[in-house]
């Protein structure tokens, strides 16, 4: 199997190249035909000129290792700018494809369907569809990988359930990050790397799903007061909170409050915040040199036993043993990915 991402300004007759991450992978014999049959525009094009565009920025990386087959893998992508208008075709393509925006917007077209890649969607798309991209505007940049794995059949057809081609990004959502992230690997990926990658894949594969079943879920709508009740342990867990406090505001009685909550959420309000504060206190053991008495009162427990009593029963351990066990290898799963070889942009 072979994908190649390819950028290029359409400008008299010729395309140029802003960037291209091509990966052989094991039983290709011939990518140049195989890249250029895929264009169906290309009659407007000489071979010296694609040639000239393309061939001198090529990047080749390793085949992979038998043992990493099964794994999710990027075989070409990276982040472009399109700052002139583009337009381009594509016959279809063994690969999937994934884009997030960054900023501006393009048309990503399909059986004659427009699609919009803006900064509130990302794409997913199977490129055994013929397919077109085109640019109208000043500014358009964005992150574009092609995927390869066994694992991508699965994630398509759950995928497809919901969405067609468009993903709604939510506000907090990871992919964003991740992309950036992904963006970052080296050009000649490590095992590592490419474990990393594999992890990264699944990531974002798993919130678009989670979030197409959460959309087929034809359970009853959890009531707006619920809602902002999680929402506010998710994102202001140090804050202190009562009952009392939501009975008020809402107007609702504190044991009806409390019901509706674990029915909705399967956690108590209570046991939910403290679940809360103790997963923002690992990602803190983890992340920062913060002693454990800081680490409590920044995830609202301020007495320190009592924080490491509620520590040791949701992990079984406490935050000094928890820290400490980890291994640095674990760690680094938990920090953002650091750039190590990027090919010029």
């Amino acid at each position: 199997m072979l994908a190649v991402t390819c950028f290029f300004n359409y400008n008299n007759d010729r395309l140029n190249c802003f960037t291209i991450f091509i990966k052989q992978w094991r039983g290709i014999m011939d990518f140049k035909n195989t890249f250029f049959n895929s264009i169906k525009n290309k009659s407007k094009l000489s071979d010296r000129a694609v040639a000239d565009d393309f061939l001198k920025d090529f990047y080749f990386f390793p085949e992979a290792a038998p043992s990493v087959n099964v794994l999710l893998t990027i075989p070409a992508g990276g982040k472009i700018n399109f700052t002139t208008p583009v337009h381009y075709i594509f016959n279809p393509f063994p690969a999937h494809l994934l884009i997030y925006t960054i900023s501006g917007s393009g048309a990503f077209s399909v059986n004659e369907t427009v699609y919009t890649a803006d900064t509130s969607h990302c794409l997913f798309f199977d490129c055994t569809k013929p397919f077109s991209f085109e640019h109208k505007g000043h500014n358009w940049k964005f992150y574009l990988f092609f995927i390869s794995g066994n694992a991508l059949s699965s994630y398509y057809e759950l995928f497809q359930e919901v969405y067609d081609v468009l993903y709604p990004v939510p506000a907090g959502s990871s992919i964003p990050m991740l992309f950036s992230e992904l963006a970052a690997m080296p050009s000649e990926p490590s095992l590592k790397d490419i474990l990393l990658c594999n992890k990264k894949l699944h990531d974002i594969f798993t919130e678009m799903i989670l979030s197409a079943l959460e959309q087929s879920d034809p359970e009853k709508p959890v009531a707006d007061y619920l809602v902002n009740m999680k929402e506010a342990f998710d994102n202001h867990y140090e804050q202190e909170y009562s009952l009392a406090y939501f009975e008020e505001f809402t107007g609702i009685s504190r044991y009806r409050l409390c019901r509706e909550f674990s029915a909705a959420f399967s956690s108590s309000p209570l046991q939910y915040l403290n679940q809360r504060r103790i997963e923002a206190a690992k990602e803190l053991l983890l992340n920062s040199d913060m002693p454990v008495h800081e680490v409590g009162s920044a995830v609202g427990i301020d007495n320190t036993n009592h924080f490491i009593h509620l520590f040791k029963k949701f992990t079984g351990t406490t935050p000094f043993v928890f820290k400490q066990a980890v291994p640095a290898s674990i760690r680094e799963l938990r920090s953002p990915y650091k750039p190590g070889g990027l090919p010029p942009q």
